[in-house]
């Protein structure tokens, strides 16, 4: 025959039980009178300007707002979630509107709780540029500077996608505008070809609604190779004869290995300038000039940089 007996370890879960429960009651009684009381707090709220798709604000206004309010702490509790503000003026055409307390306070008041009183806020006063809205298609201008490493260079032109955006906003700044500038680029030790797909494009009075609002820039690159060959010397303003040493000199130059075969001799031209020479001078060399040269090639040099020259007097 068995007889069921407490254990001590039932007994301690249940008082253990109890004493839970009479805290729980306790911080619910607590917390009941806190959020009874008055408080005092503050807060910032993102402000988002809402206004007729025929305008455009010429300047940004406030986009926050620095709020100090107070309530009962139920009040408070349920308006901590509040982070931002929309705010709809009335009313608007083209100008410039005073706009303060009197117009922001409605939309606070309304953004709130009931029972919570708006004690003050900043910035309260401030105005609102306004113009009508103006919208066209414009090309986009790449800033870049890139740096090559020692032996390469850029091949063709930079590549830009989308090469032209759509822009909105004040009719006054847009018609003013021909080109979209992106953001400073400035890729460095380039060996091979690059792109860069998020490059922004510039809205420095953050006025304009750009789309796409970022682009994509493709810089492609190649290698350098060395090319020589010799050019002939002009003289130039001079009626005597002339016997001058050397007549032609070689050149050497850097050019991109897609541009060897299109770099001639041609696309040069060396001279020889003997108005240079002031009256009574005894010397008889003359720096050797560039008066022509490819434009697809660079750290053109040649040797030697002058010639001698004999006047024969008739």
């Amino acid at each position: 025959m068995s007889k069921n007996k407490p254990t001590h370890t039932s007994f301690f879960v249940h008082e253990r039980g109890i004493k839970l429960i009479i805290l729980l009651i306790s911080f619910v009684f607590w917390l009941f009178v806190k959020l009874s009381k008055e408080y005092r707090t503050s807060t910032t709220l993102r402000v988002k300007w809402v206004i007729p798709d025929s305008l455009a604000l010429r300047s940004a206004p406030p986009d926050a707002l620095h709020v100090t309010y107070q309530g009962e702490g139920w009040s408070l509790l349920r308006s901590y979630a509040k982070t931002s503000i929309e705010v709809a003026p009335k009313h608007l055409n083209a100008g410039n509107f005073p706009f303060g307390r009197r117009e922001l306070l409605p939309y606070l008041e309304n953004r709130f709780s009931k029972g919570i009183e708006i004690l003050d806020f900043s910035p309260d006063n401030f105005i609102l540029e306004v113009d009508r809205r103006l919208q066209k298609r414009l090309p986009v201008k790449l800033r870049v500077e890139p740096q090559f490493k020692p032996g390469y260079t850029q091949k063709g032109e930079i590549l830009v996608r989308p090469d032209s955006v759509d822009i909105a906003g004040p009719e006054e700044e847009v018609r003013q505008l021909s080109f979209v500038e992106t953001e400073l680029w400035q890729p460095k030790e380039l060996s091979a070809t690059i792109s860069n797909p998020t490059l922004r494009l510039n809205d420095h009075n953050h006025s304009l609604s750009i789309r796409p609002n970022t682009v994509q820039a493709t810089i492609s690159v190649e290698q350098l190779t060395e090319k020589s060959f010799f050019v002939p010397i002009a003289l130039l303003n001079t009626k005597d004869s002339i016997r001058f040493f050397p007549t032609k000199v070689k050149i050497t130059f850097s050019v991109a290995l897609s541009q060897f075969d299109q770099v001639q001799p041609s696309d040069f031209e060396l001279a020889a300038d003997f108005a240079e020479i002031q009256p009574g001078s005894n010397t008889n060399t003359l720096p050797i000039q560039i008066k022509k040269q490819a434009s697809t090639i660079s750290n053109l040099r040649f040797k030697p940089n002058s010639i001698e020259f004999f006047i024969e007097k008739e």
